[in-house]
């Protein structure tokens, strides 16, 4: 007999019923830490301890929120020490106790590369802990001996040393809080390659599923429940979310072109089965610009105060504005590219107040959207939707997907035109709209034109929802209250607003606040559940007056 298939076929009578599946078969989304949920600022690269540290004071002393500083790739001396080039980073250690008093954490990013002259380099050769070709010899990838080959992840024994040195090096000495896992493809061709598990033929696409789980796996034994894991990785594989993991678009273009085709491919990837997915804000590497370019239309945010930063790229502060307004919206909201500068307020006067506006609003939003990750821990379900996750019997939503759903509450529809003003959004048939800015209330199953001037991204709400906002903070360390719950009328809503300490895995034990909402459309009341009766008595209850019908 040959080798035998297995077969498994999930159903349901909604999309959510298939999500939850497929959770039972490949594992649940855990909680990431708050922070991870607030706002992370990274750029390729930050190249000093002096640098970062004055990121961070830019960040406190305009008093703008943050809660994660990134530390790419290019921090060592020789790739696969597993060190800081100390020379950069001379007191990493009290750096992260500094910025831990400020409100901010930190990520390191980890290769799985060890080059030829690193320290470890002959140890694990000599155990076979690398990706082999088939004469046994290591896969030096393309990079060659200055990067090295592929640690081996399937190995038990490998996995285990490749956290071992991650926990000791970044985590115990110098006080990391989160890994980036760069590179988890990895970089080469493995048909032809063998794991410990067999041939890359046959598990062409599992590194990052093994890689990701030799971080994770070994950080909850280490650390027990007292730290939430976060992963940043480039690659994924079935299973993959179970293990504290954010994905993110790779090294996407800076254009106009790719930010309209990002907006498809993170409905594509959360809709996958993986909801916690983000996009390098603004794009990655950098478009080649000659002196003489000039955009299609004239920028809607001027360039001045950031030549610097956009040389001859004049409408790329408008670029960068209309993507910072999707980041609000996306599960993880993080910038990050091959630019001089890459903080809110290195792109011009203009866009500054705009940029300053939306990273404010993203932590306003923070007790709707850290519901919705709870949401999702319990379901699977993702919550950035395509829109035919919420609408399936509305035909016209098949074709659309420049906008979706975040969350049961809003329709977002991002602006990815150079110069647009203006843009058609279809809203789905079956409730009525609001129109978030103006609180317009519209029909649903008709396609509008709305105003989308510089400062607008078009977002809608849906009749029948809660919206809770949050009172402004820096980080999400700080205590935010509930400042205010806005009730969008027109049907019966429900929502479920979910606290806990943010940091701990107790939430697996039931250790975190459920307050149940219910918005009665009939008698016209907001009632909650008695284990937080306070909430509705110090809370701002705002029922939206439709501005008007059409």
């Amino acid at each position: 007999m040959g080798n035998s298939i297995s077969f498994f076929v999930i159903s349901g009578d909604k999309t959510d019923d298939i999500y939850e599946g497929y959770r039972h078969l490949t594992g649940v989304a855990h909680l990431l830490p708050k922070t991870a949920y607030g706002y992370i600022q990274s750029k390729c690269i930050y190249p000093t301890q002096k640098q970062l540290m004055e990121v961070a004071s830019g960040y406190r002393d305009r008093k703008l929120p943050l809660d994660i500083l990134v530390v790419d790739f290019l921090n060592f001396r020789i790739e696969g020490n597993m060190d800081l080039d100390r020379r950069r980073w001379p007191h990493p250690a009290a750096m992260n106790r500094e910025l831990g008093r400020m409100g901010i954490r930190t990520m390191i990013s980890v290769w799985p590369h060890v080059a030829t002259d690193s320290r470890y380099y002959q140890m694990l050769k000599g155990k076979g802990w690398f990706i082999q070709k088939a004469d046994g010899s290591p896969d030096q990838s393309w990079w060659g001996n200055d990067f090295g080959p592929d640690i081996d992840p399937t190995n038990p024994e490998a996995a285990e040393w490749f956290w071992s040195v991650i926990r000791d090096n970044y985590i115990h000495k110098y006080g990391f809080s989160y890994i980036w896992l760069d590179e988890t493809e990895p970089d080469i061709d493995p048909e032809h390659d063998f794991y410990s598990i067999g041939g890359g033929n046959r598990y062409f696409n599992v590194y990052p599923l093994f890689e990701t789980g030799a971080v994770y796996n070994g950080f909850r034994r280490d650390f027990g429940d007292s730290r939430r894991v976060l992963i940043l990785a480039r690659a994924a594989y079935l299973g993959a979310q179970r293990h504290g993991t954010v994905f993110w678009s790779s090294d996407i273009m800076d254009t106009w072109d790719m930010l309209r085709r990002s907006v498809t491919a993170g409905l594509n990837f959360t809709a996958s089965g993986m909801p916690c997915w983000c996009t390098d804000i603004g794009g990655y590497a950098r478009r080649p610009i000659h002196a003489y370019y000039r955009p299609e239309r004239k920028p809607l945010v001027s360039p001045n105060g950031a030549a610097d930063e956009v040389g001859a790229y004049s409408d790329y502060p408008e670029l960068y504005v209309r993507w910072f307004q999707w980041g609000v919206f996306q599960p993880v909201m993080r910038s990050h590219g091959e630019r001089r500068y890459n903080e809110v307020w290195s792109y011009g006067r203009e866009a500054t107040p705009i940029l300053e506006k939306y990273l404010r609003f993203r932590y306003q939003l923070l007790p709707y959207t850290y519901s919705l990750a709870y949401r999702t821990y319990r379901t699977g379900a993702p919550y950035m939707r395509a829109l035919w996750m919420d609408f399936p019997h509305d035909p016209n939503i098949a074709n659309i997907s420049d906008e979706y759903m975040f969350g049961p509450a809003f329709l977002v529809a991002p602006v990815t035109v150079q110069g647009a003003t203006s843009r058609e959004v279809y809203l789905p048939s079956g409730c009525d709209w609001y129109n978030f800015w103006t609180n317009e209330r519209l029909h649903g199953g008709q396609t509008i034109k709305v105003n989308a001037p510089i400062e607008i991204i078009p977002i809608f709400v849906r009749a029948g929802s809660i919206v809770p906002l949050g009172s402004a903070i820096l980080n999400t360390s700080q205590p935010q209250k509930v400042a205010s719950l806005r009730v969008y009328p027109g049907a019966d809503a429900d929502f479920d607003l979910y606290a806990d300490d943010g940091e701990t895995y107790q939430y697996e034990t039931g250790k975190c606040t459920i307050t149940h909402l219910h918005w009665d459309e009939k008698s016209r009341k907001l009632n909650q559940t008695a284990t937080a009766r306070a909430l509705l008595d110090e809370t701002v209850v705002d029922v939206i007056q439709a501005a008007s019908d059409r």
